[in-house]
C-alpha cells in the first residue's frame, strides 16, 4: 500500500491527469503529494520491507512444518502403527517446531485470535478422526 501511494504520487502518467487541474483535484493531488513525501521516508525507518520478508521466512517455516506433520499423521493413519521410527520423527519435527516459535518476533499475542484458530482447528481436525495406539 505504501508503495502504491509513493508510486501514485510520482507517476508522470498519473501526475498529468487532466483531474489535477481542477481546483478539488489539486487539493488532492497536493494531500496525495505529501503523503507520500512523508510515507518515503517513514518507510525505511518502520523497516516494513524487513517486517515482511521476517514474517514470509517464517510462514514457510511454519507451511513446512504443517506438511511435514500432515506427512507423518498420513503414515501413521494408514499404517495404523506408532513405532519407533515415527516416534524419532515426530520428536525431530516438535525440535523444528520449537526452533520457529524462537525465531518468531515477539509480539503480543491476540487471544480472540487465538481462540478463533482453536476453534477452527477442532472443527477441521475433531479429535476422533485421530488414532490413538492402545497401550
Amino acid at each position: 500500500m505504501i508503495e502504491s501511494i509513493i508510486a501514485l504520487s510520482v507517476s508522470s502518467g498519473i501526475a498529468g491527469l487532466w483531474l489535477w487541474g481542477t481546483a478539488v483535484g489539486g487539493i488532492v493531488w497536493k494531500i496525495l503529494v505529501t503523503i507520500a513525501a512523508f510515507l518515503s521516508v517513514l518507510k525505511p525507518l518502520i523497516k516494513l520491507s524487513d517486517q515482511i520478508q521476517l514474517k514470509s521466512e517464517i510462514l514457510t517455516k511454519w507451511r513446512l512444518f504443517e506438511d511435514a506433520l500432515h506427512q507423518l499423521i498420513i503414515e501413521i493413519s494408514q499404517n495404523k502403527k506408532y513405532d519407533e521410527d515415527i516416534r524419532n520423527r515426530f520428536l525431530t519435527l516438535m525440535r523444528s517446531k520449537s526452533i520457529i516459535i524462537r525465531d518468531e518476533p515477539s509480539e503480543s499475542v491476540n487471544l480472540r485470535l487465538r481462540e478463533e484458530c482453536y476453534e477452527q482447528v477442532n472443527l477441521e481436525l475433531p479429535m476422533d478422526k485421530f488414532f490413538v495406539p492402545e497401550d
